[in-house]
């Protein structure tokens, strides 16, 4: 008799196994939010109009400081190289 009772325990064990299981089931509930997708599909055709402008916006941005820096001493170097040359033709 007291064989049988281990039995009953072990199945109240795997019972609270099973209440975790029904847990994680809520989980795939946020899944079906995906299944908006086609809704934005619609929305493609407005975003091609902001991406444009969302383009003008990234020009400026793409430039780095350093290009930049290197952009405009390449322009003085060339002023400068300009000016010394039409001197040398101004000399002779």
């Amino acid at each position: 008799e007291p064989m049988p009772a281990p039995e009953p325990k072990p199945e109240l064990q795997p019972k609270p196994q099973l209440e975790p299981k029904p847990e994680p089931t809520p989980a795939p509930e946020p899944t079906p939010a995906p299944t908006p997708v086609p809704d934005p599909k619609p929305e493609s055709q407005p975003k091609p109009q902001l991406e444009p402008k969302s383009e003008q916006k990234k020009l400026p941005q793409t430039g780095s400081d350093e290009g930049y820096a290197l952009g405009m001493a390449i322009l003085g170097l060339s002023c400068l190289l300009t000016l010394a040359d039409k001197k040398r033709k101004n000399k002779k």
